[in-house]
């Protein structure tokens, strides 16, 4: 996180440094060329228009800096936010397994149990294969 901002803001040095070399080359072939035309005051002038626009590819760097580092900020919040909730799913889905796993082996200890009780009846056993019935036809669907 650190070594990514560290680099865009030397992006964004060294632009601006070749934003201000190609400016400055420009001006000074200008300047080479009207020099002898030119009064003191011309001269003067013509270097303040240069630091105006000096300044404003200055600003506009940095406004687009302003806009892009909150832009990246709210992609990593939310990517941390995907990936929390991708995990709340899977925790959820495994809590869900382990529930169903749970209440499958309590109902075959519940039918184990009914078996070998020493009180099991023959009223009881029709229950016991109507039940049995039951969670068979459950398991498959």
């Amino acid at each position: 996180m650190v070594t990514v901002k560290a680099t865009a803001a030397k992006n964004a040095a060294v632009q601006t440094i070749s934003v201000y070399s190609s400016i400055l080359k420009i001006a000074m072939d200008n300047l080479h060329i009207t020099v002898n035309q030119l009064s003191t005051n011309d001269l003067i002038a013509h270097t303040h228009c240069s630091i105006n626009q000096l300044h404003s590819v200055l600003v506009q760097q940095k406004s687009q800096q302003h806009i892009e580092l909150p832009l990246e900020r709210q992609k990593r919040k939310e990517k941390q936010a995907f990936d929390s909730s991708e995990a709340n799913g899977f925790e959820q889905h495994r809590h869900e397994t382990q529930t169903e796993q749970d209440r499958e082996q309590r109902k075959s200890e519940m039918l184990w149990r009914m078996k070998c009780r020493p009180s099991f009846t023959d009223k009881q056993m029709p229950i016991l294969i109507i039940y049995e019935m039951f969670s068979q036809y459950n398991n498959r669907n």
